[in-house]
């Protein structure tokens, strides 16, 4: 009977460990457009050069924007953006910008530039 019990706990855990790890892949790809708008801006700018080029590979963060950032609608400062972060060539002096979003139209709000 105990050996039962242990059977049913270690299958229930199995099961929930693997629903979980699927959520979590598609969360991760469901940033990939708004990582190519990103990428996009980044190269129209001239600033891809420091990036190692992979832009799927970006870091995408929900963040309020902030008075710090180079704003480029001024109607989302203080709102919920999108923060877009290139990984750096292991070579670059000066890191790729990182790039806002906006959530609901897929427009770049605003940048700062790297240090």
């Amino acid at each position: 009977m105990r050996n039962l019990f242990l059977l049913l706990v270690v299958a229930t855990l199995s099961i929930l460990t693997g629903c979980s790890m699927n959520e979590n892949i598609e969360t991760e790809d469901s940033f990939d457009e708004i990582r190519k708008i990103a990428w996009d801006f980044v190269k129209e700018q001239g600033w891809g050069t420091t990036s190692d080029g992979e832009w799927q590979s970006a870091e995408v963060q929900e963040i309020i924007m902030k008075d710090h950032f180079e704003i480029l609608d001024l109607s989302y400062n203080g709102r919920t953006v999108l923060k877009v972060t290139f990984i750096d060539r292991a070579d670059a002096l000066v890191s790729t910008p990182v790039i806002l979003i906006a959530p609901d139209t897929g427009q770049v709000v605003g940048y700062l530039l790297g240090e």
